[in-house]
């Protein structure tokens, strides 16, 4: 999905039934809150360096479940510098 696709998307959230217009506000919902809260409880430490400390920064997979994400399967706990890297990473494919 392009920036501009995730900048017009309509997200509609399962559980709580917000909507909102853009990743931007979808970042500021009680739904993402409520599941950035319960992954970082879940894996607790980057999932990539498996390092303790720094910022932790919840990471889509993809962008196809927002609204409805599944821990496991669609979101990675990083650390910023972690995520900064992955992103890095999916600019130069």
């Amino acid at each position: 999905m392009t920036k501009h696709f995730l900048e017009e998307k309509v997200i509609k959230c399962f559980d709580t039934k917000e909507m909102c217009k853009g990743y931007r506000n979808y970042m500021k919902t009680e739904h993402w809150k409520y599941v950035r809260a319960r992954t970082i409880d879940r894996f607790k430490s980057c999932q990539l360096c498996s390092g303790d400390e720094g910022e932790l920064h919840v990471h889509h997979l993809h962008y196809g479940t927002l609204g409805r994400e599944c821990i496991d399967s669609d979101l990675q706990l990083l650390y910023k510098a972690c995520h900064k890297k992955v992103h890095e990473q999916k600019d130069k494919w």
